[in-house]
């Protein structure tokens, strides 16, 4: 995801940052399991941009990786 926030000098600054997400809405339950365990916490890409938001930066883009990656 790339973010983009003006600073209070009015300097453009911006963060790019990878996040595991939830792509599918039933996982199978060996993975389910595994990111239960390893990852309790992670969400949706839309959780990810409501953070975002709320932080008080402005998604630039996001993009899924494709399978193949």
């Amino acid at each position: 995801m790339l973010c983009g926030r003006i600073t209070e000098n009015y300097v453009r600054a911006y963060i790019a940052f990878t996040e595991a997400v939830w792509r599918k809405e039933n996982p199978p339950p060996p993975v389910k399991a595994s990111f239960d365990l390893d990852y309790p916490s992670m969400g949706w890409v839309l959780d990810v941009i409501a953070a975002i938001t709320r932080t008080g930066f402005s998604l630039v883009d996001h993009f899924t990786l494709p399978d193949e990656a």
